[in-house]
């Protein structure tokens, strides 16, 4: 039996973590290993563009984005600024390792010439319409392309709790959820949008006020 987490319960994770000692840049480090390292595992050769957001997802790209350019090209595209914890630091030592941060025509053609495509945009704590957010537009060119993408923790807007999500089909090839499953990757129709699940342990509790779980098999199946 493995646990689902709702928004709060992956709140409440993070913040006991580091309330008990571990630094948060040691969690976005982890988070970012783990994403890279599957990553590297499931498409090991051609280029990475990593969709960066604003918040700890970005964080996570972007950590993620730095340890794959030290074994093949990475591109960045900072969808928005970065606000995460020590944002500029990150940047700095992403850049330092060779990734290449692209806005513009740049960017878009990057993402054609793309052997995966990491969602790290917005995760789980997102609300309201996929389609009119700023990751809209990206996640429209994902779909017309018909790249392989590797979603952080949960696709860029779906929503965490219900799994409610407005956008277009990737084709995704996996999503690599911190810590723990999330209803949202579970509750249609962002479950259909969340591909094969991957569960990182990246050193969180293994807790669920609402004592959540679900069968692995079950996990699988569809209704």
């Amino acid at each position: 039996m493995r646990p689902i987490w709702t928004l709060d319960e992956s709140h409440h994770a993070d913040r006991t973590v580091v309330e008990q000692g571990l630094p948060s840049a040691a969690l976005l480090s982890a988070a970012g290993f783990q994403l890279a390292r599957f990553v590297n595992l499931t498409v090991p050769q051609g280029g990475v563009v990593v969709l960066a957001g604003p918040g700890s997802n970005g964080g996570d790209g972007w950590a993620a984005a730095r340890l794959m350019a030290f074994h093949r090209p990475v591109s960045l595209i900072p969808v928005l600024e970065p606000r995460f914890p020590d944002a500029e630091g990150w940047m700095g030592a992403a850049q330092a390792a060779g990734v290449d941060i692209v806005t513009g025509a740049s960017a878009r053609r990057r993402v054609a010439e793309a052997s995966v495509v990491v969602d790290a945009i917005f995760g789980t704590g997102f609300h309201g319409s996929a389609r009119t957010s700023p990751a809209g537009p990206w996640l429209s060119r994902l779909a017309d392309l018909g790249v392989p993408v590797v979603a952080a923790d949960l696709p860029s807007g779906v929503d965490t709790d219900t799994g409610a999500y407005d956008g277009p089909a990737l084709n995704m090839t996996a999503t690599v959820a911190m810590g723990a499953a999330k209803w949202g990757h579970l509750g249609y129709p962002g479950a259909g949008h969340t591909g094969p699940l991957v569960i990182a342990n990246i050193g969180l509790p293994q807790v669920s006020a609402t004592g959540g779980s679900i069968e692995p098999d079950r996990g699988r199946a569809h209704p």
